[in-house]
């Protein structure tokens, strides 16, 4: 007997095979976004359904094919797996597995340091959140600032005397870079500001007058001081800027000094600021001398003459006041240093009369005038001449 031969096809199917993308090892909070590899045992994919798995990771698993980012905040190992699971079963368990290391931070919050130009700045000790981070630091800095370490690994960043050599501020710049073991942190940069050193740009000046005179104003100006000005004036028994009596209320940049007393007196002014780091500056002394008023020394005794005869030469002599004195002789007809008449051309501090023709008494004075700031002027007492007729003899 024959028998028909039939054949039938019987297609044998396995589950899926998945691999995962190797995922790198990394610093501090990582985002990851692992990639899937698929093998399908048909090409229908649309009945796959996929298991990630995200240990420590946020989130801690996706039924997605891309996952998206997942983010790990803490150091240590994690390992990322995933099935896939279709009509033909469930797929093998594909893993990857990453590090997390720690990131150091800088904690140091004080990052600004403001100095005034040829001072020192304060020693930066660097701080992390790790007690075995090592530091690299770099430095930059304005063109005319000077005294600056380049660079250095060390974890303090040390004391450095900075010189500004501008009239306006510069800056010298740290950049510290953290290291712990194969992770490298963000950078901080402390920055120091250097303001240039104030200076007097405008000395007080000297000044001698008399009695109750107008001294000359005292004035201070300043260049490249930084913040508010505050200022306070001095007078002194010696000519130093230094260990002098505070004057009370003289808290502007001029001061007018009193010129009530007969004396000798040093002022200076002392200039501090708000800001800036730069220490107070100190002006020059200023003299400011008081004279008394001027006084004309007693005149001679009275002279006596024959007619026809001439007198001895006639001198005022002054002391007190300051300045350059001028002089006026007087003539009068009374014994008085007032009412004269001015006699011309007499303008030096000695005087002779012409001949004297006729007898009589005859009066001189002079008026000394001094040119100092708010001398006065002074009169001398009236020089008398008595003039005699000549003897005539009897026969």
């Amino acid at each position: 007997m024959w028998h028909k031969k039939t054949t039938k096809i019987i297609n044998v199917k396995k589950p899926p095979t998945v691999s995962i993308d190797p995922i790198s090892d990394s610093c501090g909070t990582v985002t990851i976004n692992p990639i899937a590899n698929v093998e399908n045992c048909t090409s229908n994919s649309s009945g796959l359904t996929y298991n990630w798995s995200f240990s420590g990771g946020n989130p801690v698993n996706s039924t997605s094919l891309n996952p998206g980012n997942i983010e790990y905040t803490n150091m240590g190992v994690y390992t990322v797996t995933l099935e896939v699971t279709s009509e033909c079963g469930v797929s093998n368990t594909a893993t990857q597995t990453f590090e997390v290391f720690e990131k150091p931070i800088l904690t140091n919050t004080d990052v600004l340091q403001e100095i005034c130009s040829n001072q020192a700045t304060t020693e930066i000790s660097l701080t992390s959140n790790h007690a075995s981070t090592n530091y690299t630091w770099s430095t930059t800095a304005s063109a005319d600032v000077s005294g600056f370490i380049a660079n250095g690994t060390s974890a303090i960043i040390p004391v450095q005397t900075l010189v500004n050599n501008s009239s306006t501020a510069g800056t010298v710049k740290f950049t510290v870079i953290p290291e712990l073991e194969s992770c490298e942190g963000d950078a901080v940069e402390f920055t120091v500001i250097v303001n240039p050193t104030p200076i007097i740009s405008t000395q007080p000046i000297s000044s001698e007058i008399c009695l109750d005179g107008q001294a000359t104003e005292l004035v201070v100006e300043y260049q490249n001081g930084t913040g508010t000005a505050s200022y306070q004036w001095f007078s002194n028994a010696t000519n130093t800027s230094f260990g002098g009596n505070i004057i009370t209320a003289a808290d502007t940049n001029s001061y007018n000094p009193p010129t009530d007393t007969v004396g000798t007196t040093y002022y200076y002014a002392e200039i501090s600021f708000s800001s800036g780091g730069c220490l107070k500056i100190v002006s020059n002394p200023a003299i400011v001398i008081v004279n008394e008023q001027i006084t004309v020394n007693s005149v001679t005794a009275p002279q006596t003459i024959c007619a026809g005869g001439t007198a001895n030469e006639m001198e005022v002599t002054y002391s007190g006041g300051t300045g350059t004195a001028s002089y006026q002789w007087f003539s009068n007809i009374t014994n008085l240093n007032t009412g004269g008449t001015i006699i011309a051309g007499a303008t030096a501090s000695k005087f002779t009369p012409s001949t004297f023709i006729t007898a009589g008494v005859f009066y001189y004075y002079a008026e000394i005038s001094l040119d100092g700031i708010g001398c006065t002027s002074a009169t001398s007492a009236p020089f008398e001449i008595n003039v005699l007729e000549d003897p005539i003899i009897d026969l």
